[in-house]
């Protein structure tokens, strides 16, 4: 017997900005589920451990908001599974607890004597030692587990093969990662949008009110979101920021300028980064399960680099700039074939070391309003070859559907 109700697995506390108005879908809609709270010792971010009071916070946050919720570990060592697993399948854990471990073990075992045992480089590739160290926890959880996507910052090589294991259905935000699920896989595919901006809708004022008493913000002034990625470069998580810090600062005289670390660098502990951004005149966003609803509808240009950022400022309409790094060359050479990459082909992008790089250059492009209906444009045509005609409000449903009608097949 299965537990008739869909498992949603929050592996860490982002995981309630992506899910909140899905959960809220179902809830109107009648189709049970419970989260499953990531509570795993060997769990990690980055190279870190979570603390037990991250995991109580998570726990904090599902009854505030209502939800239902069992912990992982709880729900791993129960013998019946969800029906449908929801799940990013993001992370893999080290070997852990209960049946997962004694099944993790016994793989591990037997893959490790079958490559000591072979000669064949073929098959010592094919076996890839996949069970070496860790697992993926969803396969304890879920008889039927449906991938959730968290971005279309993805490549040609999508999905990869360690969780197209684990997944028997995807969800996709578009025409462009269902066309690539389609091609790579045998598994189906849903397009569903970004049910995480279906709320877009709900803040009509701009700046929201709640920004504005959050961070301060001047009503006479225009909000900018510099949302830069989680991305190292020279042994350095944050150069990215720093890089351009020096030309953002004198525009922090004429905009908000609201800058969003990424959550993992917040996770971190970047003391000293938010310091000198605060020093400089930035908002800094630290609220790692921020509602991005609110900051897409409040902001009159959004900043980034790389990563899922960009294709969620393209989806909710923001006026955006693409900042490249110093290795930026170097980094579009390796990574040729990923569409945060190619869409810079589309879309206006200024390198670090440009040779027109200044202050009085940003503010007079920022400032170029036949430029931005011209980009406006271009975002227009870049969100139908992504995305398709799924509009921010319309994910949830169609998401919630999909799993009523999983549940009672």
């Amino acid at each position: 017997m299965s537990l008739r109700k869909a498992g949603i697995f929050v592996s860490d506390k982002r995981h309630f900005d992506y899910f909140n108005n899905l959960l809220r879908q179902m809830q109107n809609d009648g189709v049970p589920f419970e989260l499953i709270l990531n509570d795993t010792l060997s769990f990690y971010y980055g190279e870190e451990r979570y603390p037990r009071s991250y995991t109580e916070e998570m726990a904090r946050t599902a009854d505030e908001k209502g939800y239902p919720w069992k912990y992982a570990t709880e729900a791993a060592g129960d013998k019946e599974k969800y029906k449908v697993l929801v799940s990013t399948i993001t992370y893999t854990y080290k070997i852990p607890f209960g049946k997962v471990k004694r099944k993790a073990l016994a793989k591990r075992w037997i893959y490790g004597l079958l490559w000591k045992l072979t000669r064949s480089k073929a098959f010592k590739k094919r076996l890839n030692r996949p069970y070496r160290s860790s697992v993926y926890l969803e396969d304890a959880l879920g008889e039927y587990t449906i991938c959730f996507p968290r971005g279309m910052d993805l490549d040609d090589a999508y999905p990869p093969k360690k969780i197209d294991r684990v997944a028997d259905h995807y969800f996709c935000h578009g025409k462009l990662d269902k066309g690539l699920v389609e091609r790579n896989t045998e598994k189906p595919a849903t397009i569903i949008g970004y049910p995480r901006y279906d709320n877009l809708k709900n803040f009509t004022e701009k700046p929201s009110p709640g920004l504005v008493r959050e961070f301060g913000l001047d009503r006479e002034k225009p909000v900018i979101s510099w949302l830069p990625t989680n991305f190292e470069i020279d042994g350095s998580y944050d150069s990215n920021i720093y890089e351009w810090i020096e030309l953002l600062q004198p525009l922090t005289g004429d905009y908000n300028i609201i800058v969003r670390p990424h959550p993992k660098r917040v996770e971190a502990g970047a003391g000293k980064l938010v310091e000198t951004l605060q020093n400089g005149g930035f908002k800094v966003d630290r609220v790692i399960d921020r509602d991005m609803s609110e900051l897409y509808a409040s902001s009159d240009f959004v900043l980034c680099d790389y990563g899922g950022t960009i294709f969620s400022a393209v989806y909710t309409d923001c006026n955006l700039l693409l900042l490249n790094h110093s290795g930026h060359q170097e980094t579009a050479e390796l990574r040729s074939t990923s569409v945060d990459i190619k869409v810079r082909e589309k879309l206006i992008n200024l390198d670090q070391n440009g040779k027109d790089n200044s202050s009085e250059n940003l503010a007079r492009i920022l400032g170029d309003k036949e430029l931005w209906r011209s980009e406006k444009e271009k975002r227009t045509e870049v969100r139908d070859t992504y995305f398709g005609g799924v509009e921010a409000g319309e994910g949830s449903e169609l998401a919630s559907q999909k799993l009523k009608h999983l549940l009672n097949t």
